[in-house]
């Protein structure tokens, strides 16, 4: 491979790497794990170029690299598309067939993207102006969340986020809208939100607003494909 396409892997490594342990990715990690053909030298090298094109930093002087919200945001821009429908989102017309109350079946729908997603799951109805929020407990053992100054910023977002959520989505809206760390309008910008939206009922006339929200790292893959296979199921069911 070139260098521009080694570069693009590190920094996929690097974010996949950041994402699953919460720690700084080093030179020696990645080359002991994924690239053993390229010399130590070669990767701090492209460290230092992915550093200086603001898409890692370096949190300590001799620490790893984490991503920054440029590196995230490359990340999420070049994940494989999936534009078909999945088990998952068969499941999922099957599961909203089964309910006759929205207030339910908004409940359920929290729940339920709290477990596949291991963030806060929550969804909005604002003609009733109602919120569900499922996921506190497994959230709250992020190790961003042992700072309580942090977790007091979080619910304080959160907040926030409903009061515009309607705002941040545009009116036809077809796959999931993305918000990393300061890309969202939101005070505090140590997070990111993942939304969609459907339509229910018989003439599909309630909207429900439904996400995943957490730290800024969170497995974008993975949310990503949740509530695209979500939005998916509310476009699919009669």
């Amino acid at each position: 491979m070139d260098i521009i396409q080694r570069r693009h892997k590190i920094l996929k490594k690097v974010v996949e790497e950041y994402i699953k342990t919460a720690l700084p990715v080093s030179s020696e990690l990645l080359q002991s794990e994924w690239f053993f053909d390229v010399s130590p030298a070669t990767i701090r090298l492209d460290l230092a170029e992915l550093t200086n094109g603001g898409f890692l930093e370096k949190p300590y002087i001799s620490g790893g690299r984490v991503p920054t919200d440029r590196g995230y945001r490359f990340f999420v821009d070049h994940l494989p598309q999936t534009d078909h429908q999945t088990v998952q989102t068969r499941k999922f017309s099957e599961f909203l067939a089964e309910f006759h109350d929205i207030a339910k079946l908004s409940q359920e729908i929290a729940r339920i993207l709290a477990k596949h997603s291991a963030n806060l799951g929550i969804v909005y109805l604002k003609d009733f102006d109602i919120l569900w929020q499922e996921g506190w407990p497994k959230l709250i053992r992020e190790p961003e969340f042992n700072d309580i100054s942090c977790l007091r910023d979080f619910t304080n977002s959160l907040q926030e986020l409903i009061n515009q959520i309607t705002n941040l989505l545009p009116q036809s809206q077809e796959k999931a809208n993305v918000f990393i760390g300061q890309e969202c309008p939101l005070k505090k910008n140590n997070f990111s939100v993942i939304i969609g939206q459907g339509f229910w009922g018989n003439q599909k006339e309630q909207q429900i607003f439904f996400g995943v929200t957490g730290p800024r790292r969170m497995d974008f893959s993975s949310n990503i494909r949740l509530i695209n296979n979500l939005m998916r199921a509310f476009n699919s069911y009669d």
